[in-house]
């Protein structure tokens, strides 16, 4: 009923009506632009391995099964997901996508499933879109325009929606965390059965997307407690109902838990407090200040610098201001009153201390803590709020940067469509380039391999590159075929093989590969250099 009058609520208000229309309408024209990353390819291979585990239980058709390219994993593992080394990876979500595919007989093409993958994606963060502006309308500033500036200022945010094709994985997590944010703050509101049941659910899919989920819900007791204390043996008993079934969904959705439903979850824990790939490839590093740093050692200010460095510097000044205000409320025990935002706050400051305290294995740049990053835009619309208010005068002058800002922005993220994910902050840009991991995700690979079926129409192709086998992906059947890629990280450029082409995504090029090889294209966004093709004299 309540979500019923949410949606009626946003197509009876034309501009917020109007906002998702073209939000879902852009999506929709753009989803099939974006490369694909080598971390879209891994989570495909996860959700195979552990959708076949459901096979084994339900009389379901399994002979297309062998279509899947994934087949011969769940071969070597011997058709078990507890042998697989990546088996605390969880895939709950992505679980639709793998059932449509085994529909079709596993016959998609590879192109055709990872845009439908996207679209998917994208479809994810759209939901969540409206779900924060639920959040900010209903619960924190109760105001429809605020609440749908809070919105835009989430939407045109490159970094952000730069991943919500892509990022199955971040970006999914963090639309996750929004709804189940929502849905902690009904409960809180009003504790019936289907509210615990609906708590239950998205709960169960942002741990099994991210096990740093259960901090939300950890958070939601807590408060639950706090705001009950008259009232304890009922709170209790409905949070006991409310960890329940989230164990239940948690465990039907996770099918490594199946092996051993007890230890599980507590092995998951250990195994992401400090992340190591079970199957080594390269030390995972991060450029930062010009330096390369150890992924599983970074310094305390890591991540506070990477979210100003990549998020506009409006937003930034806006949650300071807003910041500072919920600081000075909370002395003050005024945003007592406000127990949602405070239950926000608290999300936040928790999970930026434990980066800066406990220096979690963090790389390609701030990705994995995306999911904060509604939090921070909730204070930057408080921000905006306390200074039209405090400042009326200026009133007029203040809507017109923020309009300005956004136009900017909005011109920015076109010009640079698909690669928005590279953003950094104008005040930044031209050090944060040179200095700060950027086009970690070698989007433009695909492109770069598409160039190269184009212009040789040889029956083989030797490629070599770094981090892109899954771009390969996006290539027709024929020249996926005949182009062969080694993407092995190249470390000894004196050391190099003969291949027909290189794939270089160095920002500054490789003087040491012109020996060798000529350089016939290079691809460059906003001063980045996403790749040169270098091809052999």
């Amino acid at each position: 009923m309540f979500w019923r009058k949410s949606l009626d609520h946003i197509k009876t208000n034309k501009w917020v009506f109007l906002f998702f229309i073209v939000l879902f309408v852009v999506g929709i024209i753009t989803f099939k632009d974006y490369g694909i990353s080598a971390d879209e390819e891994m989570q495909r291979r996860h959700t195979f391995v552990n959708y076949y585990e459901y096979l084994k239980i339900f009389p379901i058709e399994k002979s297309t099964i062998q279509n899947s390219e994934y087949y011969y994993t769940i071969q070597f593992y011997d058709f078990c997901v507890n042998n697989y080394p990546y088996k605390y990876y969880g895939v709950g979500i992505q679980l639709p996508i793998t059932i449509l595919e085994h529909f079709n007989g596993f016959r998609f093409s590879s192109n055709t499933i990872y845009n439908i993958r996207h679209f998917y994606t994208f479809l994810i963060y759209f939901i969540a879109m409206i779900y924060f502006y639920l959040i900010l309308n209903r619960y924190i500033l109760k105001n429809k325009n605020f609440s749908l500036i809070g919105t835009i200022f989430l939407v045109i945010s490159p970094k952000i929606y730069g991943d919500a094709f892509y990022n199955i994985k971040d970006l999914m997590f963090m639309s996750l965390c929004i709804i189940n944010c929502y849905y902690c703050m009904r409960f809180l509101e009003d504790s019936k059965l289907k509210n615990i049941i609906k708590l239950s659910i998205i709960t169960a899919f942002t741990m099994n997307s991210r096990i740093i989920g259960a901090l939300i819900i950890f958070l939601c007791f807590i408060f639950s407690l706090l705001l009950n204390k008259k009232n304890v043996k009922n709170i209790l008993f409905k949070l006991l109902l409310v960890l329940i079934f989230t164990y239940i969904f948690y465990f039907i959705m996770t099918p490594p838990m199946w092996y051993n439903p007890i230890k599980y979850p507590f092995e998951v824990i250990k195994f992401f407090n400090h992340y190591v790939d079970p199957i080594p490839k390269s030390g995972f590093v991060s450029l930062y200040f010009g330096k390369y740093v150890p992924a599983n050692n970074l310094p305390w200010h890591y991540l506070p610098v990477f979210i100003i460095i990549s998020t506009p510097i409006l937003y930034i000044l806006l949650f300071l201001i807003g910041f500072i205000d919920n600081i000075k409320k909370l002395l003050n025990k005024k945003i007592i009153s406000s127990i949602n935002l405070l239950f926000i706050n608290t999300i936040l400051f928790i999970v930026l201390l434990l980066c800066i305290i406990v220096k979690p294995t963090l790389y390609g740049g701030w990705r994995h803590a995306y999911f904060i990053y509604p939090m921070i835009i909730v204070n930057s619309i408080i921000g905006l709020r306390w200074l039209l208010k405090k400042i009326n005068k200026f009133r007029i002058l203040i809507n017109i940067i923020i309009i300005l800002n956004i136009l900017i922005v909005i011109n920015w993220m076109i010009k640079n469509h698909p690669y928005q994910s590279n953003y950094f902050s104008m005040p930044f840009r031209k050090y944060a380039i040179e200095n700060f991991d950027n086009n970690y995700w070698k989007l433009a690979n695909s492109d770069a391999l598409e160039y190269i079926a184009k212009i040789d129409n040889r029956d083989t192709i030797s490629v070599k590159s770094e981090y892109n086998g899954a771009s390969l992906n996006k290539l027709n059947y024929i020249d996926k075929k005949r182009i062969i890629v080694d993407y092995i990280i190249i470390k000894d450029w004196n050391e190099l093989d003969d291949y027909d082409y290189f794939i270089d995504t160095n920002i500054h090029g490789n003087d040491k590969l012109k020996e060798d090889y000529r350089e016939i294209k290079v691809k460059k966004m906003d001063g980045i250099r996403l790749y040169t093709i270098y091809k052999h004299k």
